[in-house]
Protein backbone atom coordinates (compact mmCIF):
# COMPACT_ATOMS: atom_id res chain seq x y z
CA UNK A 1 0.00 0.00 0.00
CA UNK A 2 2.61 2.36 0.57
CA UNK A 3 4.58 1.93 -2.47
CA UNK A 4 1.08 2.63 -4.37
CA UNK A 5 1.13 5.50 -2.33
CA UNK A 6 4.25 6.55 -3.18
CA UNK A 7 4.07 5.38 -6.97
CA UNK A 8 0.72 7.95 -7.35
CA UNK A 9 2.68 10.82 -5.13
CA UNK A 10 5.75 10.64 -7.35
CA UNK A 11 3.47 10.45 -10.75
CA UNK A 12 1.13 13.82 -9.76
CA UNK A 13 4.91 15.51 -9.01
CA UNK A 14 6.29 14.80 -12.24
CA UNK A 15 2.78 16.10 -13.91
CA UNK A 16 3.20 19.47 -12.14
CA UNK A 17 7.30 19.52 -12.78
CA UNK A 18 6.70 18.31 -16.03
CA UNK A 19 3.33 19.72 -17.04
CA UNK A 20 1.50 20.29 -20.47
CA UNK A 21 1.78 23.32 -21.61
CA UNK A 22 -2.01 25.11 -23.11
CA UNK A 23 -1.90 26.98 -26.32
CA UNK A 24 -4.21 29.15 -27.59
CA UNK A 25 -5.21 31.94 -29.68
CA UNK A 26 -7.11 33.02 -32.61
CA UNK A 27 -7.24 31.68 -36.39
CA UNK A 28 -8.17 33.86 -39.30
CA UNK A 29 -7.84 34.13 -43.07
CA UNK A 30 -5.71 36.45 -45.40
CA UNK A 31 -8.70 39.40 -45.00
CA UNK A 32 -8.63 38.66 -40.93
CA UNK A 33 -12.26 37.31 -40.97
CA UNK A 34 -12.58 34.98 -38.04
CA UNK A 35 -12.57 31.34 -38.89
CA UNK A 36 -14.62 28.57 -36.57
CA UNK A 37 -14.42 25.02 -36.63
CA UNK A 38 -10.80 25.04 -38.05
CA UNK A 39 -9.05 21.69 -37.02
CA UNK A 40 -6.57 22.17 -34.61
CA UNK A 41 -4.49 18.71 -33.65
CA UNK A 42 -1.06 18.03 -32.10
CA UNK A 43 1.16 16.55 -34.46
CA UNK A 44 1.72 12.41 -34.25
CA UNK A 45 -1.16 12.40 -31.74
CA UNK A 46 -5.01 11.96 -31.44
CA UNK A 47 -4.78 15.35 -29.08
CA UNK A 48 -6.77 18.03 -30.81
CA UNK A 49 -9.96 20.54 -31.01
CA UNK A 50 -11.70 22.72 -32.86
CA UNK A 51 -11.64 26.78 -33.29
CA UNK A 52 -15.16 28.11 -31.55
CA UNK A 53 -17.57 30.97 -33.51
CA UNK A 54 -14.54 33.81 -32.43
CA UNK A 55 -12.05 31.67 -34.16
CA UNK A 56 -10.19 31.10 -30.83
CA UNK A 57 -8.96 27.55 -29.53
CA UNK A 58 -7.40 26.40 -27.24
CA UNK A 59 -5.26 22.99 -26.53
CA UNK A 60 -3.30 21.54 -23.88
CA UNK A 61 0.21 19.83 -25.49
CA UNK A 62 1.33 16.37 -24.43
CA UNK A 63 4.89 17.91 -25.93
CA UNK A 64 5.69 21.76 -25.38
CA UNK A 65 7.62 21.47 -28.60
CA UNK A 66 5.44 19.99 -30.84
CA UNK A 67 3.64 20.82 -34.28
CA UNK A 68 0.84 22.11 -34.22
CA UNK A 69 -1.36 21.49 -37.39
CA UNK A 70 -4.32 23.87 -38.56
CA UNK A 71 -6.52 22.71 -41.55
CA UNK A 72 -9.67 24.01 -42.42
CA UNK A 73 -11.92 22.94 -46.12
CA UNK A 74 -10.76 25.07 -48.87
CA UNK A 75 -7.56 26.54 -47.14
CA UNK A 76 -3.89 25.35 -46.69
CA UNK A 77 -3.02 22.86 -43.98
CA UNK A 78 -0.44 25.43 -41.65
CA UNK A 79 2.01 23.71 -39.36
CA UNK A 80 3.05 25.66 -36.60
CA UNK A 81 5.94 24.74 -34.05
CA UNK A 82 4.75 25.21 -30.48
CA UNK A 83 8.82 25.70 -28.65
CA UNK A 84 7.27 26.61 -25.26
CA UNK A 85 4.86 29.47 -27.07
CA UNK A 86 1.57 29.63 -24.98
CA UNK A 87 -0.41 32.23 -27.52
CA UNK A 88 -0.36 31.26 -31.08
CA UNK A 89 -3.05 33.58 -33.76
CA UNK A 90 -3.16 32.10 -37.06
CA UNK A 91 -3.58 33.15 -40.44
CA UNK A 92 -4.60 30.61 -42.91
CA UNK A 93 -4.69 30.90 -46.68
CA UNK A 94 -6.69 29.83 -49.30
CA UNK A 95 -6.02 26.73 -50.77
CA UNK A 96 -6.92 24.53 -53.67
CA UNK A 97 -10.58 25.42 -54.47
CA UNK A 98 -12.30 22.55 -56.16
CA UNK A 99 -14.69 23.20 -59.18
CA UNK A 100 -17.89 21.63 -59.71
CA UNK A 101 -18.27 17.47 -59.97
Amino acid sequence: MKKLLFTTAYLFLVTLVFGQLKVSGTVKDQNGELLFGVNIIEEGTLNGTVSDLEGKYSLSLINPKAKILFSYIGYSTTEIVAEGRNEVDVVLSEGLVIGEV
